[in-house]
């Protein structure tokens, strides 16, 4: 009985010990516990904390940008949506005038065609172009060939299509004769005449004085009449022997230089022939109806001068129609492979 009384008492000292360890183990984490919050509590500074009220304006503050922000987006909304509004009717408008352009450009092609078709030469008014160019050719031929023959200065009247010598040059004041003194101007004159035309004319002649060369008359002109002129000034001849007027004086002085002409080298120029079958060569006195311009300052008595003259007047055959064109241009070829010596 002794002996478990002592043993409960042991048994309730050992108890009695450890509750004593637990609660100083207890006290003494605490404790601890304290002196770190302690140093925590001196570590802490006022400086970083943010006041009640501070932290209220800030909140505001921020809360009123946002708020600006979104009315600014908000803004910006209807703007970009007015931006895609106006773009929208941009393109609208683009392809409105990209429609309108390729519409003009059409319109412009199609004009453009039409001119093109317009600027096509006319055959007919191409060839009566190039015959005036090929008879300026002509006559340039002619007048060199007079000139270095006889010595004497002719000029050209392209407009008119004429070479015109001065009659002075060839008659006396009042004279329509000339004579075959083959001394004499007059004479010398007109055969060279006769012999340049005879170089010159069998390309642009047929029958059988025509002898057609492509190289030489290119353009295919026909020439209808080589036309001897005579002309006068305004002074009356009257009284003066068998002379009538100035018609009569300037008709027989282009009779003498045609008969003269045609009587030399076997009448050769007779040969020439027109479309119809016609001698190129003729005559023809217009006394003073062909009066020149007045030169400005000329006196009466060289515009006299001027106005007594011989013209050598060059006609072509004018088609009326691309086939008369055709009708010159077979005439022409029939031509060709002859010349005035085989006749």
């Amino acid at each position: 009985m002794a002996i478990l009384s002592g043993r409960t008492r042991r048994q309730e000292e050992e108890g009695e010990s450890v509750f004593v360890s637990m609660t100083d183990l207890s006290v003494s984490f605490l404790f601890i516990l304290l002196i770190l919050l302690a140093f925590f509590a001196t570590q802490f500074r006022s400086d970083q904390t943010i006041p009640l009220e501070e932290h209220v304006r800030v909140v505001g503050q921020l809360t009123a940008e946002r708020d600006e922000a979104r009315r600014e987006a908000d803004t910006l909304r209807v703007r970009i949506a007015d931006l895609e509004e106006l773009v929208e009717k941009r393109d609208r408008r683009i392809a409105e005038l990209e429609r309108l352009l390729a519409d003009a450009n059409r319109k412009i092609e199609k004009l453009e065609t039409q001119i093109r078709e317009l600027q096509v030469p006319d055959p007919l008014s191409e060839y009566l172009r190039q015959a005036t160019d090929q008879r300026n050719l002509l006559l340039s031929e002619l007048k060199k060939r007079i000139e270095e023959k006889t010595g004497i200065k002719v000029s050209i009247d392209q407009d008119s299509g004429l070479i015109r010598l001065s009659a002075d040059e060839l008659f006396a004041s009042g004279q329509w004769r000339v004579t075959t003194d083959p001394e004499g101007t007059a004479y010398n004159i007109a055969t060279a005449i006769a012999e340049a035309l005879i170089a010159v004319l069998p390309p642009y002649a047929v029958g059988e004085g025509g002898h057609f060369d492509p190289e030489k008359n290119r353009n295919s002109v026909l020439i209808e009449t080589v036309q001897i002129e005579g002309h006068t000034d305004v002074v009356p001849v009257s009284g003066r022997g068998e002379l009538i007027d100035n018609y009569d004086l300037s008709a027989r002085r282009a009779a003498e230089m045609f008969r003269v002409m045609i009587g030399s080298n076997d009448r050769r120029l007779m040969k020439f022939r027109n479309l119809s079958g016609h001698p190129v060569m003729s005559f023809a006195g217009y006394g003073e109806l062909r009066q020149l311009p007045r030169l400005p300052g000329a006196s009466e008595t060289d515009n006299n001068r001027r106005n007594r003259r011989i013209d050598l007047r060059l006609i072509l055959q004018l088609p009326r129609s691309v086939d008369e064109i055709d009708k010159i241009k077979d005439a022409l070829r029939n031509s060709a492979g002859r010349t005035i010596d085989d006749e």
